[in-house]
């Protein structure tokens, strides 16, 4: 079954006038007493792939309270909206339960289709041409995006990498970054460069945590496919393919940073690292170019270390008391890692 989320593009559902003759409604179901779905509200809906209405949507949640109807449950729309949500974070959600509602209301739908009139169904909202509707990314709300970096072959080998990394190298997105397969893709004006990346979407249904390989199947609601558009200026490939600042990101001791000095809007944050180094961000909230130092004392270090400045890709020489920066500029970070 193809889950899918969509917009109804005009009042194409709900009560209308006119029943056609040996219509479902003439069996006396009473469907067409529903409450009209409003266009512009998204759906969780399902794609008829095969027979005379393939390309067709099924609204399952109207299937399912039409399919209560003929079942006279009392309050089918209210008992379908617990069944199985019009929503798709909200479907997710019910987990196995709203699963097998939604099986049950596509089965019931196709089935009515080869059995009566479909413009019935559409009359209760049940179905929709594939013309009336327009898709929406499936789960339009995540609660997170995370991608994984240089995890094929051939595109590591176009970032000049010999093969992927060991470990997986990953990165968020915004939430609102994501869009429907019909919504247009909204270039920035500064970037020179903006480049598709196909990708494959791994849909997450349920919360997971330190979940072991042979069980993470048993957390992946659906797969879809995916379009990470990136604007890939030089300045931006600069960054995100900076190694030096990717192996303090995906250091292995994985013991997160914190500050450790801060005096009105300066601030000094360490994180120790696998060997024995240790990576510190020099942060400049002030509206103006400020000067920055620690102690050895205040990163708790002994001895003589070789200090690496991690956007610039230089080194700074060797210390062995005191780091100072004379002139970071406005909102600026100097990131160098010490090494022994």
């Amino acid at each position: 079954m193809r889950l899918l989320t969509f917009e109804r593009c005009s009042h194409g559902s709900g009560p209308r006038g006119g029943q056609p003759e040996h219509s479902m409604s003439d069996l006396g179901l009473g469907f067409e007493d529903f409450e009209s779905t409003m266009p512009g509200s998204r759906r969780l809906g399902a794609l008829i792939q095969l027979g005379p209405n393939a390309g067709a949507v099924v609204d399952l949640n109207r299937a399912l309270a039409v399919k209560l109807v003929g079942e006279d449950v009392g309050a089918p729309e209210a008992e379908a909206d617990s069944l199985l949500p019009s929503d798709m974070l909200a479907f997710l959600r019910g987990g196995a339960r709203s699963l097998e509602a939604a099986h049950a209301a596509f089965a019931f739908a196709t089935a009515a289709l080869e059995r009566y009139d479909a413009p019935d169904l559409r009359r209760a909202g049940v179905v929709e041409a594939r013309g009336q509707v327009r898709l929406c990314a499936p789960l339009p709300r995540p609660s997170k995006i995370v991608g994984v970096a240089r995890n094929y072959l051939a595109h590591a080998t176009e970032r000049g990498d010999a093969a992927p990394p060991q470990e997986p190298v990953l990165f968020l997105k915004a939430p609102s970054a994501v869009i429907g397969p019909e919504d247009e893709i909204v270039l920035p004006l500064a970037s020179r460069q903006v480049d598709y990346g196909g990708e494959l979407a791994v849909v997450i249904g349920r919360p997971a945590r330190d979940v072991l390989p042979e069980e993470a199947l048993e957390y992946v609601a659906g797969y879809c496919a995916a379009n990470d558009v990136t604007a890939m200026n030089d300045h931006t490939k600069s960054v995100l393919l900076n190694k030096q600042v990717i192996a303090v990101n995906q250091d292995p001791l994985g013991v997160p940073g914190w500050r450790i000095k801060k005096i009105d809007k300066i601030e000094v944050w360490k994180r120790p690292l696998k060997n024995g180094d240790i990576a510190v961000a020099f942060v400049n909230l002030d509206d103006k170019p400020r000067a920055i130092d620690v102690t050895w004392a205040q990163l708790n270090v002994r001895g003589q270390r070789e200090v690496t400045d991690l956007w610039k890709q230089r080194s700074l020489g060797k210390h062995d008391t005191l780091l100072r920066f004379e002139a970071i500029p406005s909102h600026g970070v100097v990131f160098v890692r010490l090494a022994k």
